[in-house]
């Protein structure tokens, strides 16, 4: 555990002036050492003096455990080397339970940040359409190997619409105001409806089409027509509307209907067809 520092034989020599001494100083024996130890990755090493004899443990840093079967320590052998030959241990990531562990009904866990189920990964809760989340969105997989899911796992919950009003002489079939729910309006006798029939509640936490209103003397919406469009807004009785075709189309039908007295507009709905310039020939 020692090296000799100096010459191992000395002679006794006589000096010119009488006396003797030795041919040369008393050599040291210093202790072997086997040089600074090699910390790992994501940990530290520990040891007060490196020499024969001694040895340097091995930790991990926060998040981070020995690899199983590792040794924890290693000792300075009397040939000046270390006993794992200065390869540290590997510290590897602590991991958090799989997300089926933390699993949220009409949910799913989304990785944003490192590796997935390690220590400092973060998963992001992702909602399916219609739902919306509550509680704490982002997890993080901490260094005791559990998620920081606080007091309460979070939960998707169904969006609402709120609730759609009867119109005035008329009816709705449906209760329900939730994502996916389905409102049906009809009139009574002698009313006409204007503006959407069937609504349904959409993923965004509005009803589609639009408010719905029974009118009486009414002819309602006039039927639209396919590349072409309708100017005019009188749908009350003896009010008109004007059909027209995009460029390039030309009106089948009657361009003009008006609403009659029995809510209904006059004629049929015309139709626009392509422009053609016929053979060339």
């Amino acid at each position: 555990g020692y090296r000799l520092v100096g010459h191992s034989m000395a002679i006794c020599t006589r000096h010119p002036q009488g006396y003797h001494l030795w041919s040369e100083a008393i050599p040291l024996c210093q202790a072997l050492s086997c040089g600074l130890p090699e910390a790992p990755k994501n940990g530290l090493v520990f040891g007060k003096e490196y020499t024969v004899g001694t040895k340097a443990v091995y930790s991990c840093s926060e998040g981070y455990h020995l690899q199983a079967g590792a040794e924890a320590a290693a000792e300075c052998l009397d040939t000046g080397l270390w006993s794992n030959h200065n390869v540290p241990p590997q510290c590897i990531p602590v991991t958090c339970p799989d997300v089926s562990s933390i699993s949220v009904e009409h949910g799913r866990w989304r990785l944003i940040f490192e590796t997935q189920y390690q220590f400092q990964a973060q998963l992001m809760l992702i909602c399916d359409p219609g739902y919306y989340y509550t509680g704490q969105r982002v997890i993080r997989c901490q260094a005791n190997g559990k998620w920081s899911l606080g007091d309460s796992t979070p939960t998707c919950r169904i969006i609402s619409c709120g609730e759609l009003p009867v119109p005035p002489n008329g009816h709705r079939i449906g209760t329900l105001s939730v994502y996916g729910a389905t409102a049906i309006f009809s009139c009574n006798s002698g009313y006409t409806l204007v503006g959407s029939r069937v609504r349904e509640c959409m993923a965004n936490g509005l009803w589609s089409g639009s408010e719905v209103r029974c009118l009486a003397g009414h002819c309602g919406t006039p039927e639209p027509i396919v590349n072409g469009h309708i100017n005019g807004e009188n749908y009350s009785y003896r009010g008109s509307v004007v059909y027209q075709c995009n460029a390039g189309f030309r009106l089948i039908g009657m361009s003009v209907r008006i609403c009659q007295q029995d809510h209904h507009w006059s004629g049929k709905t015309p139709f626009c067809v392509p422009i053609t310039c016929g053979h060339p020939g």
